[in-house]
């Protein structure tokens, strides 16, 4: 258990670019439109719904979960996504989950024609694209005739490492920021800041937050030792039941982890 001092000496230093903060802001309707307003140079968006660290899963195949699903008045949808790590294929992590997303806000039999506009938000701490630009919009064009062939997918990547003098460049400069909140220019992100920053049921919420996200972490890293010891142990073709008392996981965990490496279990 973290002590009280060790608590308030994270949350200090957490800024909206680090995973656990994004989520406790991204639980405020007002900074997700804010975010969402300010991506598309469209300050009329009005978010009427939003959700954080929704999981989307799916039966025999990878399950997603992503940071803030929203939709708007008009009942367009948008996923944001905050990723500070560069150890992933951020393109094809984006395709992924649209094709998830899309089986989530598709209503039963719904006619193709009518399927919502997804805007796929993705924010990286690094310009991996190369452009030296903050915001970045990908469109589909025919090859032979240059013509833009819209599918109501709109993929827009947006990094914290370049300024290149605009409105979301001065945003994201904010997202870094742990300790500077009054930006004018984003009240409700200031507001939201301040909230979590400043005051005592904010900073309390952000302790009990990262209280509960060490205990989370601790946890996982057990799970990890053991899944990784049941492994070493049907490598060696070790029988079930010993690896069931050793490894504490259960006999279907077991069994998965032996279907992923091909083995056989031993009774």
């Amino acid at each position: 258990m973290l002590t009280f001092e060790e608590l308030h000496t994270i949350v200090a230093k957490l800024n909206i670019t680090d995973d656990i903060f994004f989520y406790k802001m991204a639980q405020n309707r007002g900074f997700c439109e804010e975010l969402i307003q300010i991506t598309l140079s469209k300050p009329d968006i009005r978010v009427i719904k939003s959700e954080t660290e929704k999981f989307i899963r799916n039966i025999g195949s990878k399950s997603v979960r992503v940071d803030l699903l929203c939709e708007d008045s008009t009942g367009k949808h948008y996923q944001v996504e905050m990723q500070k790590a560069d150890d992933d294929d951020h393109i094809k992590r984006v395709r992924y989950n649209a094709s998830n997303v899309d089986t989530t806000i598709a209503e039963t039999g719904i006619d193709y024609r009518d399927m919502p506009d997804l805007y796929m938000i993705y924010i990286t701490k690094n310009d991996f694209l190369q452009g030296n630009k903050t915001i970045y919009h990908v469109e589909r064009r025919l090859a032979e005739t240059g013509k833009l062939v819209y599918n109501g997918i709109n993929e827009i990547y947006i990094n914290t490492r370049i300024d290149d003098g605009t409105l979301i460049a001065a945003l994201m400069k904010l997202f870094k920021k742990s300790d500077h909140y009054n930006d004018l220019r984003f009240p409700k992100t200031s507001k939201q800041l301040k909230y979590l920053k400043e005051t005592q049921e904010g900073v309390n919420s952000m302790c009990d937050l990262v209280q509960d996200f060490a205990k989370e972490y601790a946890n996982q890293q057990v799970e990890n030792r053991n899944v990784s010891l049941a492994k070493e142990m049907l490598t060696d073709n070790e029988p079930i039941a010993k690896i069931q008392k050793y490894s504490k996981l259960t006999l279907e965990k077991i069994q998965e982890l032996a279907k992923e490496m091909g083995k056989t279990i031993v009774a």
